[in-house]
């Protein structure tokens, strides 16, 4: 499996990242035939800028349990390394769930490379959208988590994914979850499973 970055038009304009079908030619090859193969919605992300004090901003929402890691002031050159930056956060907020990290360990070992395409999901679209508007309040939100000139990124990854609420469509109808909550959830059902086959 490989991570799938879904990226919006205008996070690819803003940082001038390469598509999968942009890429040399044996990496395009690869790239396709891994986006062939991948299914589970646990490996793909929807990712969008944002804006906080004039500065670029990314949201990553992982499709399936609707995590968020929200990295703040990120340039042109560190593009390259968003699957390593979503995995550094992740780790960190849930640093206190010793099986969790043990999990997020054998996630990003099974992906061990990561892909841009571009985001069509509409679902994927308008949570994106939600989130910056109610959560993030159009990024005024940012400053409620600044203390003596610190803005406290991994308090507010914590706060989104432990304490918010969101809805998630399955079957047409509407469930409400916390997302950190569904991605633990998720990761055990997906692993306990490969472990069950393994043995």
């Amino acid at each position: 499996f490989s991570m799938i970055l879904y990226i919006t038009k205008k996070t690819k304009d803003r940082f001038n990242i390469p598509l999968y079908s942009e890429l040399t030619d044996e990496l395009e090859l690869l790239a396709r035939n891994i986006l062939v193969k991948e299914q589970d919605d646990i490996f793909k992300w929807g990712v969008k800028i944002f804006y906080f004090d004039r500065r670029k901003c990314l949201q990553i929402m992982n499709f399936a349990s609707k995590v968020s890691i929200f990295l703040i002031d990120i340039k042109v050159q560190d593009v390259k390394e968003i699957s390593n930056m979503l995995a550094h956060y992740l780790k960190i907020i849930y640093e206190d769930d010793l099986e969790v990290v043990e999990l997020l360990d054998r996630y990003f070992k099974e992906t061990p490379i990561s892909f841009f395409d571009t985001l069509k999901d509409r679902s994927v679209i308008g949570s994106l959208n939600h989130n910056e508007r109610y959560f993030l309040e159009g990024g005024y939100r940012l400053y409620d988590f600044i203390e003596n000139g610190t803005l406290h990124t991994i308090r507010l990854n914590k706060q989104f994914n432990f304490r918010y609420i969101v809805g998630k469509k399955s079957n047409g109808k509407t469930e409400y979850i916390v997302p950190g909550e569904e991605f633990k959830k998720m990761l055990s059902q997906r692993y306990e499973i490969l472990y069950n086959q393994e043995f």
